[in-house]
């Protein structure tokens, strides 16, 4: 038998469990630990399985403590949490083992547990709605995109360049009389907002073939502080100019896209898009009302395990999100106070989220039931080409089917609370 564990309160939700396990207790698992070694232990003199008990002590002691150790610590762990009518919210960390042979174990077990949510106020909130129409321009501006793709860009042989012009060249810039930068075969949009300042108007009327120098002063807010206020020339030699063609705006190009029948039915694709994405906008505005008002009127202590560990996760993903935009190891870490300073915030938010959400899904019983599972499966597996089977084992053997539940619980949650707010609608 072990001892009534003692539990002391370190810090907000940490806390400390004393755990003591009785020789008696000790001793018996320690024989059937014994016992398991002696059905396979190898020693010279001794037929497998008749090793004398002595000898098995002798040549297996620490491996049977040691295996003792790891039945006995989280069995009666698990029993203290379940007599001190505790949850714990994070894995111990075990400390202070003592086991002799013959004697009693003891050991600690440290950990966070649920923060005491209260909630209250938290339906019927006040909340606007902003409802957006899909405008004529909305739509225009997906076609003219669309037609921007599918552009070509035909040679230009009978005149020189024209602003609106694309100039393929290659390109040496200098300064001070030294080549500074050289690039081969880039493309040069003829527009000022494009390019430094007065660069564009000396290439005008420039010809296939014709090589040109450009002679420039930099402005004194140069991005490249080296060059600065100073003059600088390129030497450059022309390998194309290029006229950009749209397509017509017509039925054949929309046929050529491969997804529609005919113009009309693409604008009416284009205005449905844009108006899903106008309600989801409005949806997450009304959440983040809803949320961000039972953030200022609830609070309690955080886990700071927890906490801690969300920190760690979102420093990681900013510092990947940046490496994948082109930014060097230099510059994140030039970064890091700034990426630390937001990971900090947010996680602090993030967690407390999680457990008000949770706390309304306790209170309200709201759970995601086998039909909600097989129904997200479905919708996963058709948006991956796989089978219902095929998605399931993939998040059961990456470890991500709780990760899971616990979006769909949320998503839920919200739909929960949107439902029980009074909503006052407005156009914008």
């Amino acid at each position: 038998m072990a001892e009534n564990p003692r539990i002391t309160k370190l810090d907000k939700c940490k806390r400390k469990i004393d755990v003591k396990v009785s020789a008696e207790e000790v001793s018996k698992e320690l024989q059937d630990v014994y016992a398991a070694i002696a059905r396979t232990a190898q020693v010279p003199g001794f037929r497998v399985g008749k090793v004398p008990k002595d000898i098995l002590e002798k040549h297996y002691g620490e491996t049977a403590k040691e295996e003792a150790l790891k039945r006995l610590i989280p069995e009666f762990y698990r029993k203290s949490v379940q007599e001190l009518d505790i949850t714990p919210l994070t894995l111990p960390e075990i400390s202070d083992v003592k086991m002799e042979l013959g004697e009693s174990l003891s050991y600690s077990a440290t950990f966070d547990i649920k923060p005491d949510v209260k909630l209250k106020n938290y339906k019927g909130l006040k909340v606007k709605k902003t409802l957006k129409e899909v405008k004529q321009e909305d739509i225009d501006r997906v076609l003219n995109a669309l037609r921007e793709r599918h552009a070509e860009y035909a040679d230009i042989q009978d005149r020189g360049a024209q602003m609106g012009d694309y100039v393929v060249c290659d390109l040496e810039m200098f300064s001070e009389g030294k080549t500074v930068e050289k690039k081969q075969n880039i493309w040069i949009f003829m527009d000022e907002k494009f390019t430094i300042p007065g660069f564009c108007q000396q290439l005008v009327g420039v010809k296939t073939q014709e090589p040109k120098k450009v002679e420039l002063t930099l402005a004194q807010d140069y991005p490249d502080k080296q060059f600065a206020g100073k003059q600088v020339s390129f030497d450059i030699k022309v390998s194309a100019i290029k006229e950009k063609k749209l397509p017509a705006l017509d039925d054949e190009f929309v046929k050529d896209l491969g997804a529609y029948q005919d113009l009309d039915e693409l604008k009416k694709t284009i205005e449905a898009d844009i108006k899903a994405r106008h309600d989801r906008e409005a949806k997450l505005e009304v959440e983040n009302q809803i949320l961000e008002q039972i953030l200022k009127a609830t609070t309690f202590d955080m886990p700071e395990t927890i906490v801690e560990a969300q920190k760690k996760k979102l420093t990681e993903e900013f510092k990947h999100n940046l490496k994948h935009r082109g930014l060097s190891d230099d510059d994140i870490k030039k970064k890091e106070p700034e990426i630390l300073k937001t990971a900090a915030e947010k996680s602090e938010r993030d967690v407390k989220v999680y457990f008000i959400l949770e706390k309304v899904a306790e209170l309200d019983d709201i759970k995601i039931t086998p039909e909600d599972l097989d129904d997200r499966m479905g919708k996963i597996a058709d948006y991956s080409k796989k089978t219902k089977d095929e998605v399931r084992k993939y998040l059961q053997d990456n470890d991500m089917f709780d990760d899971l539940i616990v979006e769909m619980r949320e998503d839920k949650v919200m739909d929960f609370l949107v439902a029980n707010s009074k909503i006052e609608e407005a156009k914008e």
